[in-house]
């Protein structure tokens, strides 16, 4: 019914407009109508309907200037990157991340956002190198752009690609200087706190790390009480309600363990509409928890991350790229503890009980 209704509101809109010759109006109009009609399956879910959208607007670039052509191409090629990094499609991730940045660079803007865009991909497949090489340009575009946001930026990138490369101290030193930077913004302070206390318990717990733990501890009740004084439900606070978990577990109080992860699941639910791989050292931390748990929570947890990392397997169509990224040890243990063994060989075939082409 709201989608019959948005249909016709867009087509009223390009009606008007194109008696009207508004054709900056127009334009968002046949956007507007290709969003509202455009409801069957890509290859990619809901990022390769906005694939449709870019094509749409390249069909439309005679409508509008040089540069609100650029720039329109710009946005929708990041927003592309971005959404699919965060659900785990890195093949596309990959490919409209570098177009990205090759046209940011030729315009001038955005370049610092779609380098660290790749750093963070390339960090998701735990490829060290590579993500430093793509932080070492957005440092140099940082230069050009200075400001407090920028390095912030460039520091959070850096402190998770030193956790990514198994380096505690490094991440630590990096993320609490972004915390240092983020000292008037609650909710940076928030975001930053979320992934300082949940990678210190990751590798507190891995190292039997006795002071990571305790700093997870203390970072997890500072998260929570800065998330307390934000308005609605933060995920970043299921961040900090996990790390609790984990230390918990570690410490062989598991009633305390399961309790902690079963209230960040139902606040993930609660701000989430999926199951976000944007979050895997998240579902990660409360697989390690509830995995052969019985009750409700636990086993829709695993049941909905499951399926979520099964569209990761099945949406990334190059078999290079998705091997690359289930090698990550991070996706590797969490596909095993949800029951997948996603090889670059047949990986497709691994899918729930119950679930459906």
């Amino acid at each position: 019914e709201h989608l019959d209704s948005a249909r016709a509101h867009a087509q009223a809109a390009v009606e008007a407009f194109e008696r009207l010759g508004d054709r900056r109006a127009l334009t968002s109009s046949l956007v507007a109508l290709a969003y509202a009609n455009i409801v069957e399956d890509t290859q990619h879910g809901h990022v390769g309907r906005i694939e449709q959208i870019r094509r749409l607007h390249l069909r439309l670039q005679r409508m509008v200037s040089e540069s609100e052509r650029t720039r329109s191409e710009l946005h929708m090629l990041y927003s592309i990157h971005v959404y699919a990094r965060t659900h785990a499609y890195p093949d596309l991730a990959l490919s409209r991340g570098a177009e990205t940045y090759e046209l940011a660079r030729d315009a001038g803007d955005r370049i610092i956002l779609a380098a660290g865009g790749m750093a963070l991909t390339h960090v998701d497949m735990n490829e060290v190198a590579e993500a430093e090489a793509w932080l070492d340009r957005a440092a140099a575009a940082a230069l050009e752009t200075p400001g407090p946001l920028p390095a912030r930026q460039l520091e959070t990138w850096h402190g998770l690609l030193r956790s990514a490369a198994g380096d505690p101290p490094g991440m630590t030193a990096h993320l609490e200087r972004a915390l240092e930077m983020a000292a008037g913004s609650p909710a940076g302070r928030c975001e930053l706190l979320g992934y300082l206390t949940l990678h210190s318990a990751l590798h507190g717990v891995d190292r039997s790390d006795a002071e990571l733990m305790e700093a997870a501890v203390r970072r997890a009740e500072e998260t929570i009480r800065v998330a307390d004084s934000l308005p609605g439900d933060l995920v970043w606070e299921a961040r900090a309600l996990a790390a609790l978990g984990l230390v918990a577990l570690a410490r062989g109080d598991e009633e305390q363990a399961v309790r902690q992860a079963e209230t960040a699941v139902e606040l993930v639910e609660r701000t989430q509409h999926v199951y976000p791989l944007v979050y895997p050292d998240l579902l990660l931390a409360l697989a390690r928890i509830l995995t052969g748990r019985e009750g409700d929570v636990a086993t829709r947890f695993r049941w909905e991350a499951r399926n979520g990392l099964v569209d990761a397997i099945r949406g990334t169509r190059d078999a290079g790229v998705r091997a690359r990224w289930f090698r990550a040890p991070m996706q590797r243990e969490l596909a095993g503890h949800l029951g997948l063994t996603p090889e670059s060989d047949g990986a497709q075939e691994e899918l729930p009980a119950g679930s459906s082409e």
